[in-house]
């Protein structure tokens, strides 16, 4: 398991992919409420907030995890 988080964390492009996947489920999610609670299926100001925070939080902890891999971040000299 330890491997594949050192493929995924090493990657930009697939941590900013997962990232943005994560965001717009909770985007989804939200309008998706929306739909439940008003009838129509609207993407408002709301669900765009929340899929940018789950979207920055994603990345907050992705990054956190890739400085605390074996050769990347602080590591990396030491």
């Amino acid at each position: 398991m330890r491997e594949l988080d050192e493929r995924i964390l090493s990657s930009w492009p697939l941590m900013l992919t997962m990232a943005l996947s994560f965001g717009a489920a909770f985007a989804l999610v939200f309008g998706l409420i929306a739909l439940i609670m008003e009838g129509l299926f609207i993407v408002d100001e709301q669900a765009l907030m929340a899929g940018i925070a789950a979207f920055s939080g994603f990345l907050f902890v992705a990054l956190h995890a890739r400085s605390r891999l074996p050769g990347q971040g602080r590591d990396r000299n030491g």
